[in-house]
């Protein structure tokens, strides 16, 4: 099963880890660790793990909206940033992100669990951030 670890950004020697090897039903799971026992887990779909683990990549700087559209779609990067520099152009950023946010709104219930919230930075991107 393939996964990907990232420390934990909110209690030290914790660790999160994302199987991205889907289980039965197409699901993902993402799972924090403190020494050997589980913490706290929740269960994703497809685009919600390709979501999260862009974010993941991406910590702490942020992830571009490109790159989050890349994620999700067949789009490359390139064409996603041609497609997001076209809607920003033509004031339409607000439609073309509707899916996306979608997306992100759902990912931020499942992020709740690891005191992880994530914030929209103007015309840029995401970046996840602690939660107290």
């Amino acid at each position: 099963m393939a996964t990907e670890r990232f420390q934990s950004f909110t209690v030290a020697g914790h660790q999160l880890i994302l199987n991205i090897t889907p289980y039965r039903h197409n699901v993902y799971i993402l799972t924090e660790l403190a020494a050997c026992q589980i913490v706290a887990q929740e269960v994703m779909s497809e685009q919600e793990m390709y979501t999260i683990l862009e974010l993941l990549n991406h910590y702490p700087a942020y992830a571009p909206y490109e790159a989050l559209l890349a994620a999700i779609s067949p789009q490359s990067i390139d064409q996603a940033r041609a497609v997001v520099h076209e809607a920003i152009e033509d004031k339409m950023l607000d439609q073309e992100l509707r899916g996306l946010r979608n997306i992100l709104r759902r990912c931020r219930r499942i992020l709740q669990s690891f005191h992880l919230d994530i914030r929209n930075l103007y015309q840029l991107g995401y970046t996840l951030v602690s939660r107290p």
